[in-house]
This record gives C-alpha cells, sequence and structure tokens, in this order.
C-alpha cells in the first residue's frame, strides 16, 4: 500500500489534545491490488492525533508524531464498518507513517499498538467520538 498526501494539514487546538481540522485534507491511497481511493478528511473534523499513553517512556518515543497519519486513521475509523474495513484503516496508517518520513520499525510499533487496542475506538459507538462540526449560522 501506497499513501500520498494530496494537501498540507492544517489544524487548531480547540481544547488540551483536542484538533480540528480547518481546511480539507486528503490523501491518495493506492492498495495492493493497485486500486486507488482518495481519502478526504473535510474540514472541521476533531481528532487527538494518535491517542498516545502519556506514560514516560512510551510518550517519548511515540507521542507526538505522525500527525497527518493519525488525522487519516482516525476519520477512517469514524466511519466504521467492518473488522476489513478496520483492518484497511490500520494500513492505511502504517503507509501513512512511513510516507510521512517515520522509521519503518518505529511505524510498525505504533500499527502493532492500534491493532491491539484501537477496536474500541473503531465505529460509531466509539467512546469517545469526534464532536459535531459547528453549526451553520443562521441567515
Amino acid at each position: 500500500m501506497i499513501v500520498e498526501f494530496i494537501d498540507s494539514l492544517f489544524v487548531e487546538e480547540i481544547t488540551d489534545g483536542l484538533w480540528r481540522v480547518i481546511a480539507p485534507f486528503s490523501a491518495r491511497v493506492t492498495d495492493t491490488d493497485g486500486s486507488v481511493r482518495v481519502v478526504e478528511v473535510p474540514q472541521l473534523f476533531e481528532t487527538d492525533f494518535a491517542s498516545v499513553p502519556r506514560l514516560p517512556f512510551i510518550f517519548d518515543q511515540f507521542g507526538d508524531r505522525a500527525h497527518k497519519p493519525a488525522v487519516l486513521h482516525d476519520f477512517l475509523y469514524t466511519l466504521g464498518g467492518t473488522e476489513d474495513d478496520r483492518l484497511y484503516a490500520d494500513h492505511v496508517f502504517l503507509a501513512a507513517m512511513i510516507a510521512d518520513g517515520m522509521d519503518s520499525p518505529c511505524a510498525h510499533e505504533m500499527y502493532d499498538a492500534v491493532r491491539q487496542f484501537g477496536k474500541s475506538h473503531f465505529g460509531p459507538n466509539d467512546p469517545n467520538p469526534p464532536r459535531d462540526p459547528l453549526p451553520a449560522s443562521a441567515g
């Protein structure tokens, strides 16, 4: 799988640890079978980036990294679906981290973590879903 970022990522902090995408953000995903999908993260989507525990060694190694890959992954997780959809989202995360310049061993460790601990956050039943975008102003 190959991930190519189409847009730059622009975000604003809402609260400590929660961010809002302030311009559409997208990436082209080419799967191993040659099929291409463009993942489009909408403006106002909210993310916590990669949810890395704030334990000293773990956060020092993996925290505050992979922002673009994490936004793609968070968005794909909110779409939900089947276990195959979750596996696809996790593979996109791995390929996106490598495309974003992360070394392969670190990317694989983060991938292994989402495979092991991410299931409870997959789909519309996420206990910590992104908040709804701001309502349109009345005209």
